[in-house]
């Protein structure tokens, strides 16, 4: 028999990254809440909105998916936003997925109930098909189902199941990925008021991978000072510097990387004690930071992989000129290293470890942030390159330093954005003094 059912619902609800809050009636039993309210954003964002060059890249190099249903089949990670007061907040959990003849069935414990939730996947198109009522077993009220609610948009969640008869998923190179405001629901179909057993939402498996982990040497370089080009600017505050400490790869040469950077005390939220920020200086007028590594920040349940289209266009098989050649990111706007400043433009990042895809920040009114998103590293103790001298005559050349408008400016102002220039290379720089 199973367990009583649990009979409160968790009185948070994050739409897009706003929180949703509301007191809710208690009464024996538990109910949907009817009305829940809107404060203050997190982060100051609402969404993320998919850099726009993003397109001109996937039409030649389109994100890689399962070669085969097949490679589909093996253990996940599962994380989701539980809705339930005796559910964590952030769920982060283990599934499986099986694959039988074209059938694929994702098989999950919720609350102790063994739910198996079967679809129907097409590979060429990257989707998941699946049922918008699954009937999972029996509880002395009758029949369990699991099934999909909806949310409108000031955050109600609205009574039954979704009016679609399928819900469609995302399929990602290593991840399947539901609708962010797909409400999950395992509980009474015909008889609500009874209760639920779960209730989540931002439902997300990515599959573990095989590979045993990062087998590359790494030495501390320096310390140094990363004006952060990613989180910061959704926050709505102005730049700040954030210590930090810079380690070199012993395995790969001009590889560098920021050791748990987001858990500086400089920063001002609180984060976890782990992360990187993976960089090559092998081009020094084309630095990239690299997609696929956690960066050890959390925006809710979801990760946050930290990198630049530069990178993003290089594991694609772009290098310098073909970005510019095409017209992805001007010469003026890529990213670049002089004098022991690693100067980051066009960052962006995304939720999952494949980093299919390059998103930006937008704030409440929908106003895209991208312009917002560049950021720097300066290292105390500056990097010896393995290709110096090819800069090396740029580096004896005078510094000169322009506004946004070009006029020359003789002594920028702590904080002034301005566009550095030294021989042949021009940067785009924050001045941190």
């Amino acid at each position: 028999m199973l367990m009583r059912k649990l009979y409160t619902l968790l009185t948070t609800l994050l739409l897009g990254a706003a929180s949703l809050s509301a007191a809710l009636p208690i009464s024996g039993q538990k109910q949907l809440p009817q009305s829940l309210q809107l404060p203050a954003a997190e982060l100051g964002v609402s969404a993320v909105q998919e850099l726009p060059q993003g397109a001109m890249l996937t039409q030649k190099a389109a994100t890689p998916r399962f070669a085969t249903l097949a490679d589909m089949a093996g253990e996940y990670t599962w994380t989701c936003r539980g809705l339930l007061n005796s559910m964590p907040q952030e769920v982060s959990t283990t599934a499986t997925v099986e694959v039988s003849g074209g059938e694929v069935s994702i098989v999950m414990n919720m609350s102790g109930i063994e739910v198996v939730l079967k679809g129907t996947a097409d590979l060429e198109s990257g989707t998941l098909t699946v049922p918008s009522r699954t009937y999972v077993t029996e509880d002395p009220d009758g029949p369990i189902y699991l099934y999909f609610k909806e949310a409108d948009s000031s955050g109600n969640i609205l009574d039954g199941a979704t009016e679609e008869k399928t819900m469609v998923a995302t399929i990602g190179d290593n991840s399947i990925t539901f609708p962010r405001m797909s409400i999950w629901a395992l509980g009474d179909f015909d008889n609500e008021a009874l209760g639920f057993y779960w209730m989540s939402y931002v439902n997300v498996f990515t599959k573990v991978s095989e590979n045993t982990g990062d087998t590359r040497s790494w030495s501390k370089w320096s310390d140094g000072t990363f004006v952060d080009g990613w989180i910061v600017p959704a926050m709505g505050i102005e730049p700040i510097a954030i210590s930090c400490s810079i380690e070199k790869c012993d395995d790969v040469s001009d590889l560098y990387r920021l050791n748990c950077p987001y858990s500086s005390p400089d920063f001002p939220m609180p984060s976890s004690n782990e992360g990187y920020i993976e960089f090559s200086l092998a081009d020094p007028a084309f630095v990239t930071v690299l997609p696929g590594v956690f960066s050890g920040f959390m925006n809710g349940p979801q990760p946050v992989y930290c990198f630049n289209f530069e990178g993003f266009a290089a594991a694609r098989g772009y290098d310098r000129a073909m970005v510019v050649e095409q017209g992805i990111i001007a010469e003026e706007d890529l990213s670049t290293y002089a004098d022991g400043v690693v100067t980051i433009n066009n960052c962006v990042f995304d939720f999952t470890e494949a980093c299919g895809n390059a998103y930006t920040w937008q704030n409440s009114e929908g106003e895209s942030l991208a312009d917002k998103m560049f950021g720097s590293i300066t290292f105390d103790k500056a990097p010896v390159l393995s290709g110096l001298e090819t800069v090396d005559s740029a580096s004896n050349a005078p510094v000169e330093y322009y506004n946004l408008q070009g006029v020359r400016v003789e002594n920028p102002a702590n904080g002034q954005i301005v566009i550095r220039r030294q021989g042949t290379t021009a940067q785009k720089v924050l001045i941190m003094r």
